[in-house]
């Protein structure tokens, strides 16, 4: 009977670790909030105002933008990580937004995608080569796509001769 329980606690652990690091798929949003960006801390890292006066730091779901913020030595800004900043401030900053997520934090920041006026702010930084679909967290074809046309365009990060990953970018810096 011990052993029994030992296996299915083994069991439990196994699945429950082998759910974490899966895509998260849109139809499994929990909550959708609207928020007003107060700030923009990098090119995937935003700070918004709930309409009950919460503040909190979202990070954006699928992408990841080349490293860029204000707390960073000028060694730890990757090409076009100034740029995937001013372009995510111009399209947010002061504006309301539309938070689908589903509850889950990575390191103090809400993880949600982000929309204005109905126009995903993800598909939009990928399609104009301002940030990856991070594929380790998503399986959407939709940015497979744009990201796809993106590199065929050689637009933004995929105008560089070596882009690099920003998920790489961090390990050697």
């Amino acid at each position: 009977m011990k052993l029994l329980r030992v296996i299915y606690g083994v069991i439990l652990i196994i699945l429950i670790f082998a759910g974490l690091n899966q895509p998260v798929h849109s139809s499994e949003y929990k909550y959708e909030s609207a928020a007003i960006v107060d700030r923009v801390l990098d090119g995937d890292t935003i700070k918004v105002r709930l309409h009950d006066g919460r503040v909190e730091k979202v990070r954006i779901y699928y992408i990841d933008a080349p490293e860029y913020g204000i707390y960073y030595s000028t060694e730890r800004v990757q090409p076009f990580g100034f740029e995937s900043y001013i372009a995510l401030d111009n399209l947010i900053r002061g504006k309301e937004v539309l938070l689908k997520h589903n509850g889950k934090r990575t390191y103090g920041r809400l993880l949600a995608s982000v929309y204005i006026d109905d126009t995903s702010v993800a598909e939009h930084l990928v399609s104009e080569g301002l940030a990856w679909h991070w594929e380790r967290y998503s399986d959407s074809t939709v940015l497979s796509d744009l990201q796809n046309k993106a590199q065929l365009k050689g637009v933004g990060i995929w105008s560089h001769s070596e882009p690099l990953e920003p998920w790489k970018f961090r390990r050697l810096n």
